[in-house]
């Protein structure tokens, strides 16, 4: 039995800047969709710091993605015992 998936992958290393920018990469990989040809992203799935990038993608770009998939993500603002009290009010 064959299985046949006819689906491409795009897949991303994230340079640096996406740890300052991720709207910024999420840009670059929206173009880099177009200059494939891919018009529609079954899903932008990431994990970790990715995550950012990824929501951006989402936000930024929805006609080019149609769902969202995240494990793990992070953000790169430090979490300080103050700042998780202050976030959850106790």
């Amino acid at each position: 039995m064959e299985f046949r998936l006819e689906r491409r992958v795009p897949a991303t290393g994230a340079p640096a800047l996406h740890r300052n920018d991720a709207a910024g990469f999420a840009d670059v990989v929206a173009e880099l969709c177009r200059e494939l040809g891919i018009d529609r992203l079954t899903a932008a799935v990431d994990q970790s710091a990715g995550g950012p990038t990824a929501i951006a993608l989402a936000a930024h770009h929805p006609d080019l993605v149609e769902r969202l998939l995240l494990q793990s993500a992070v953000d790169f603002e430090p979490w300080s015992v103050e700042h998780l009290r202050s976030r959850c009010g106790c």
